[in-house]
């Protein structure tokens, strides 16, 4: 299993698919922002304690997998990514992130617009599944094309109003949640 990710990687600049799912990575070198027509980004199963700023620079990337971040048996806390750089707002192709089985108390930030960026506005599928979040900010009605949202097993005691703007949902799970 990898431990790193050697900062050459990032010589693979045609590469447009990176699957590193179930290894060792606590970290990730900056050179992956010059994958810069990577279109999908699987690290899964990894170890992640943060996602470097660098993240935001792959702005083709249209799927992300930062799933199931944890130390594994005997290798510190069972969850361990909690949050996104902000630096991810510009990822306006991103179509599909999930952060499953992670520790996220509230929705990443990033995906929302700022003044600056537009934030992840695209986004299709969104999965925040098996995360301690305890609720659902008024702003994830920025992500009007959302197709599919998948807040089951968390702790979530409502859904807000803002969700009737989602006028693309066909799929939202809330099952074993609070409300």
């Amino acid at each position: 299993q990898l431990e790193e990710l050697p900062p050459e990687f990032g010589r693979f600049s045609s590469l447009t698919s990176l699957k590193v799912n179930g290894n060792r990575l606590t970290v990730l070198p900056r050179s992956i922002s010059a994958l810069s027509r990577l279109t999908h980004l699987s690290l899964a199963e990894n170890y992640l304690t943060q996602v470097p700023g660098e993240l935001g620079h792959m702005l083709m990337l249209s799927v992300c997998d930062l799933s199931r971040q944890s130390g594994g048996e005997g290798h510190g806390p069972p969850f361990l990514l909690k949050d996104l750089p902000v630096s991810m707002r510009k990822l306006r192709a991103l179509r599909e992130l999930r952060l499953s089985y992670n520790n996220f108390q509230e929705v990443p930030s990033s995906i929302f617009p700022s003044a600056q960026d537009p934030g992840m506005t695209g986004l299709r599928v969104l999965a925040l599944d098996h995360n301690p979040l305890k609720r659902v900010d008024d702003d994830l009605a920025y992500c009007g094309n959302m197709e599919r949202l998948l807040l089951h097993n968390t702790h979530i005691n409502s859904v807000n109003a803002s969700i009737r703007h989602m006028y693309m949902l066909k799929e939202l799970w809330i099952s074993d949640t609070r409300i």
